[in-house]
């Protein structure tokens, strides 16, 4: 008698098979983590790529000192860290062969745990952002792009192709290049861009949900950080906000849409103006809720960057080059009428706040420092001049009392 194939125990060992190797599979593309070996607190560290001993990786550095630890050891140019809401994951940009182009990549806060990388077409990607603990926003050549942690999607969401196409408005926006820099609110259905144009960049917010489309100001070069409390802050280098925003409703039909892009293009053109008019002129403006401005904080000189603390109250205001008395890092009130007060007065090339608003961590030079924003004690120095810190992070997690 011949032994039947197909029986119920055989049909449930071919199920336990597959699933005991689907597991092992997914378990060594996660790395294969031991059971229970969670990411640690990351409450007090900070991120930040080393570029020493001929190549540049990730490493961990504490608030208090000591030697860093390192997370990341491959040959490729990582860059461009951001932490995860919740500490446990970093996401970053590396270029993982000498002729590849940057793409992001996702590791846990952790030493030598599996990199995965996200995106994988032929674009350089740049600037990535958490929006949550799962959704992860970055640049993809001029376009801001959306994945997840698990990189189960990618998908281009300002502007899109299809948007360009039933939006005229849009294309006479972004006829002269894409985004430059973005921030994003509410998950990612409020987008604020810096757009490219042939003089300077025009500062547009986009609402993904009613495409609703408006103009906020111009400037040489726009930088910006979204709130909490839903405002936002921009930096205009040579330029300056509207007065009021300029909403550019959705055209209904392609003859309308047709003479309100030439009615764009015009405004454009009177913008790139403006913006010529503002040469050597910065402000820090802060836009309420409703995109309109509500405070103003003029400078003497062109900060590099800035970055408004946790508290939404005070402002770190960063300059690595010009005169002497205009390089260093600043702090001031984010409500004040005047300039932040400068508390270290060598070069500084990035900064990141504590998520307490009591410190900040930036880079001098080459090196990795920890500075309380009071400005009343010394830089403590984390790298010791030993290669080239730059890219930095401070985690979001605060440490339990």
């Amino acid at each position: 008698m011949r032994p039947k194939i197909f029986t119920l125990r055989n049909l449930f060992l071919v199920v336990l098979a597959l699933g005991i190797f689907g597991g092992l599979a997914l378990w060594g593309y996660r790395g294969f983590p031991l059971p229970f070996a969670g990411v640690p607190s990351t409450a007090g560290k900070i991120a930040f790529a080393w570029e020493k001993d001929g190549q540049t990786d990730l490493y961990l550095a504490s608030a208090t000192g000591g030697e860093p630890t390192r997370l990341t050891n491959t040959s490729a140019q990582e860059d461009e860290v951001v932490f995860s809401q919740d500490g446990q994951h970093l996401a970053f940009t590396a270029d993982r062969s000498l002729d590849s182009v940057r793409q992001i990549s996702l590791t846990e806060a952790a030493p030598a745990r599996k990199i995965i990388t996200l995106t994988t077409t032929s674009a350089t990607k740049e600037l990535p952002l958490f929006s949550s603990d799962r959704d992860l926003f970055f640049l993809d050549s001029g376009k801001v792009a959306r994945t997840t942690t698990d990189a189960s999607d990618a998908t281009a969401i300002f502007p899109t192709v299809q948007d360009k196409r039933d939006n005229a408005l849009l294309g006479a926006l972004f006829a002269e290049g894409g985004v430059a820099r973005f921030a994003v609110a509410n998950g990612g259905e409020i987008i604020l861009a810096a757009v490219k144009r042939e003089r300077g960049e025009v500062l547009a917010v986009y609402l993904k949900n009613d495409k609703t489309l408006a103009l906020l100001g111009s400037a040489q070069k726009l930088q910006f950080q979204a709130l909490s409390d839903g405002s936002f802050v921009v930096l205009f280098d040579s330029g300056s906000p509207l007065k009021e925003p300029i909403t550019l409703p959705t055209p209904k039909n392609t003859e309308e849409g047709q003479a309100a892009a030439e009615q764009l293009t015009g405004l454009l053109s009177q913008l790139g103006e403006q913006t010529d008019a503002m040469e050597g002129q910065a402000f820090l403006v802060r836009f309420d809720s409703s995109f309109k401005p509500a405070n103003a904080i003029p400078f003497p000189f062109a900060p590099t960057g800035f970055a408004i603390a946790p508290n939404n109250q005070t402002v770190g205001v960063f300059a690595n080059e010009g005169d002497a008395d205009k390089v260093g890092l600043f702090i001031g009130g984010l409500a004040a009428q005047e300039p932040p007060q400068r508390i270290f007065d060598k070069p500084v090339s990035a900064i990141a706040w504590s998520p307490d608003s009591s410190s900040l961590a930036f880079i001098s030079v080459s090196d990795l420092l920890i500075i309380p924003s009071t400005g009343t004690a010394t830089p403590l120095n984390l790298t010791h001049r030993k290669g080239r810190a730059h890219s930095l992070a401070w985690s979001p997690t605060i440490a339990k009392k």
